[in-house]
């Protein structure tokens, strides 16, 4: 990653930096779970019989979990904790690849 590559200060700075795309996060998660909830309507009574449904939505709270646990880092970090940046990065990692495995698994689901 680039900021491995950069002087220790300046990488603090750029990461302090970066912490503010954050946000973004949140407007995007909640409108994962607004837009889900309203296109899930129909297929509330079909639940317990559509595995992959079900998968879907665990890792949709598994993905809240990983951004809250990011969230708590990255106020850590905010305020000065900076190992709290070896936490954040291989969660960001896991949050993408559940983030992709919801694409897919609702691809499957509302083909």
């Amino acid at each position: 990653m680039i900021i491995s590559k950069m002087p220790p200060e300046e990488a603090r700075s750029f990461a302090m930096k970066a912490m503010e795309l954050r946000k973004m996060g949140y407007v995007g998660l909640s409108l994962l779970i607004l837009s889900g909830l309203y296109l899930m309507s129909p297929y509330w009574r079909i639940l317990p019989d559509t595995p992959l449904l079900i998968a879907k939505l665990l890792l949709v709270v598994v993905l809240v979990g990983l951004i809250s646990v990011m969230s708590k880092a990255g106020d850590k970090f905010r305020a000065g904790d900076f190992s709290q940046m070896k936490l954040i990065r291989p969660l960001g990692r896991i949050a993408l690849i559940v983030t992709i495995l919801i694409v897919i698994l609702a691809v499957g689901v509302f083909h």
